[in-house]
């Protein structure tokens, strides 16, 4: 039998043990996805009213926060947040949300979260080139070969420009391959349905913003400056603040004409459409 005296040392080790499994655990920062990637928060508990994201044109930050399930938890609410970063660094998640009855969010508590960098810590680049000094060419011989050499590159370089230039110009006017609006279609009945995954929701918002960047000439800017841009013009705008609705207030979608709203895409022929999706935020 235990002795008398270790009984109340003993009890005492095994309620710390469950005292330390039963704490509540912070979520961590430091296991966080790439730049680009979408991570998932399933079953967060914050206390307080029901939340919403805000705006994407509220901020300039480099972060997507969307909220995908909200279930009642007694006075409080569970959620599942999702999240993507388009710039590496530490973040926290209640910059991007908001009460929906307008109150104070003061008493949540942190939400850090890290988007990490594509390129790995440590990285070298490789050194320079070292070219050893060759040995001199001259005579009148070595000129004329120079010069013939040029010529006919220059020839061909010509050559493949004005070909490029009719190929593009045949493809507008007679598309054999899908267009814009062929890519964009699937995607935005799934967004309309409330079935688009995460990674069809990136492929769509890289096809939006690569299309329209090059459209306004706003590639330079900041992903959520362009977007900004985006969202006030007559054409983009009109489809940006359609996704916004399906995706963050599904509830107020109503009925919309999906093949008048894809209209202005689909003038674009197979080869466009391949080379705006390509481009990405």
């Amino acid at each position: 039998m235990m002795n008398a005296k270790f009984r109340p040392a003993a009890l005492l080790l095994v309620l710390s043990l469950v005292a330390l499994m039963l704490w509540p655990q912070p979520m961590l920062a430091h296991d966080g996805p790439s730049v680009g990637m979408a991570r998932l928060i399933r079953q967060q508990v914050l206390p307080g009213p029901e939340l919403e994201v805000r705006p994407l044109n509220d901020r300039k930050d480099p972060m997507v926060v969307r909220i995908l399930d909200v279930y009642p938890h007694g006075t409080d609410f569970r959620y599942d947040i999702e999240y993507y970063g388009l710039e590496p660094g530490h973040y926290d998640l209640r910059d991007y949300l908001k009460r929906k009855d307008g109150s104070l969010a003061d008493d949540l508590p942190p939400l850090p979260v890290a988007i990490l960098s594509a390129v790995g810590k440590g990285q070298v680049l490789p050194h320079a080139i070292e070219t050893s000094g060759a040995p001199k060419l001259g005579g009148y011989h070595l000129l004329l070969t120079l010069g013939g050499l040029l010529w006919i590159t220059g020839a061909v370089l010509l050559w493949q420009r004005s070909r490029r230039k009719f190929l593009s110009s045949e493809s507008r006017l007679n598309p054999t391959g899908p267009t814009l609006a062929d890519q964009l279609q699937p995607l935005v009945e799934s967004a309309a349905a409330g079935t688009l995954q995460p990674s069809q929701r990136a492929q769509l918002e890289r096809l939006l913003l690569g299309y329209w960047s090059k459209r306004l000439g706003v590639e330079s800017k900041h992903p959520s400056e362009a977007l900004a841009v985006l969202r006030k013009h007559p054409e983009a705008g009109r489809l940006l603040e359609q996704l916004e609705i399906w995706l963050h207030r599904p509830g107020q979608t109503g009925s919309v004409d999906i093949t008048a709203l894809l209209e202005p895409y689909r003038n674009l022929g197979a080869e466009q459409s391949i080379e705006t999706g390509s481009d990405g935020p």
